[in-house]
């Protein structure tokens, strides 16, 4: 395990809001992952009618059987990813909250000590 020393707060806190800031585009891209899913259905559905050898995509529109194992392992592949992603996310998320609490604490027995000083 590596020690966390805080020489500035305000440096600290900056790098705090630059993760929050990362976890953020991280989620973003995990929801634009949908959007890849969703070109492949469209592309494997264009043109295609509906018969015994096709098979549905997620919208049920039919998706050519020579791409249907394709986009069915695609939509498995993006789904894990993003749920990869969710999982990172929120360990970050975690991370974050709990480096918050220790700038806060530290900033608590600072300002204590300042003013116990001040009494002495």
């Amino acid at each position: 395990m590596t020690d966390i020393a805080i020489n500035s707060r305000e440096q600290f806190q900056q790098v705090l809001t630059t993760l929050g800031g990362l976890r953020d585009q991280i989620t973003a891209k995990a929801e634009d992952s949908a959007a890849l899913t969703t070109a492949a259905d469209n592309a494997a559905s264009a043109g295609v009618v509906a018969s015994q050898y096709t098979s549905a995509n997620a919208e049920g529109s039919p998706v050519a059987a020579a791409y249907s194992g394709s986009v069915s392992a695609l939509g498995a592949t993006v789904g894990g990813v993003k749920t990869a992603v969710e999982a990172a996310s929120s360990s970050l998320q975690a991370a974050i909250t709990d480096l918050q609490s220790l700038l806060k604490g530290l900033s608590g027995i600072d300002d204590q000590g300042a003013i116990d000083v001040k009494k002495v």
